[in-house]
């Protein structure tokens, strides 16, 4: 399903993909993190409890790590 919905946003011109790998335990975070690594997603921050992170998680809803992916990486490496 997730593929399915990756090519979806593909075809209809989105070029980066964007995720929280959440954290509701350290284990199945970092299991996460190996996971969406393993598809080509990047680390580009992480979603903290402190007033830096107001913005990331009023549209998260959660902490951890952002992570980004290039959609053509995924499609045609």
């Amino acid at each position: 399903m997730g593929s399915w919905a990756l090519r979806w946003a593909f075809d209809c011109g989105c070029t980066d993909t964007e995720l929280l790998a959440v954290k509701d335990t350290e284990l199945m975070h970092q299991i996460l993190l190996r996971l969406y690594g393993s598809f080509g997603f990047e680390r580009m921050r992480d979603v903290g409890d402190d007033a830096s992170s107001i913005a990331d998680r009023l549209l998260w809803g959660a902490v951890r790590t952002f992570v980004r992916m290039n959609l053509d990486s995924f499609f045609f490496e």
